[in-house]
């Protein structure tokens, strides 16, 4: 399958890096909204706007990965997903060769599950997810859609994970916990209780110090991704 992947900074390069050396895809692109095209090559293949790809692609024979980064409690790239499948382009998924995913295990769509992670039995994962290197998914976990786990990130056994969550680096999840939808847990810290929705939660034991702010304005270009 030819794929078109999403963004030009660092995120996009290990994005391409795994598809071109650790699937069947052929990356044969990259893609940023007009606003934001400021080169016209990336990892010597070329960049296109976003809203001209039909010109360039067959939407019925193209994927695009839409592997952004977790900006606005990961909402720009529910957008820029939902953008792409109006659009009639298809999409793909990733499951790292070197992760360790549960026998029964299902990837659902536009998810990134990246090398070292962990996917225990009974753990169930949701479209639109992104699962960073080294994080431990336990056993019977659920993880809502559209939510971004970072690197070394622990979540303990029969915890939920409600959508739009972003968990730090190195965080841990304690058993039997709901996060609330659209949380961000900053790295290192150790959530011990539940928690309330599009609260920021850090330290050891985490507490919350603020909400993130409500959802911003859908229609601002954002194709950026940190360096995750």
């Amino acid at each position: 399958m030819n794929v078109v992947v999403f963004g030009d900074g660092p995120f996009a390069s290990l994005i391409w890096h795994c598809l071109t050396h650790d699937s069947g895809h052929r990356v044969v692109a990259f893609t940023v909204e007009r606003g934001f095209l400021s080169r016209d090559r990336h990892n010597d293949l070329p960049v296109f706007a976003f809203e001209d790809l039909e010109g360039n692609f067959d939407p019925s024979a193209t994927a695009i990965a839409v592997a952004i980064g977790p900006h606005d409690n990961n909402r720009v790239r529910e957008r820029l997903l939902d953008q792409t499948k109006a659009r009639g382009f298809q999409t793909i998924s990733y499951l790292s060769s070197r992760a360790i995913a549960a026998q029964g295990f299902r990837i659902e769509e536009n998810s990134f599950v990246f090398d070292g992670a962990v996917i225990q039995p009974f753990a169930e994962i949701g479209r639109n997810c992104i699962i960073r290197s080294a994080a431990i998914v336990s056993h019977h976990v659920r993880i809502a859609d559209r939510s971004f786990i970072a690197a070394g990130a622990c979540i303990g056994g029969s915890t939920s994970i409600g959508a739009g969550a972003f968990i730090g680096l190195n965080a841990t999840i304690h058993d039997n916990i709901e996060l609330a939808p659209d949380c961000t847990v900053a790295a290192g810290s150790v959530v011990t209780r539940s928690t309330e929705p599009g609260g920021i939660y850090a330290g050891v034991p985490a507490r919350r110090v603020r909400f993130s702010p409500g959802p911003a304005d859908q229609s601002s270009p954002a194709t950026r991704s940190p360096s995750m």
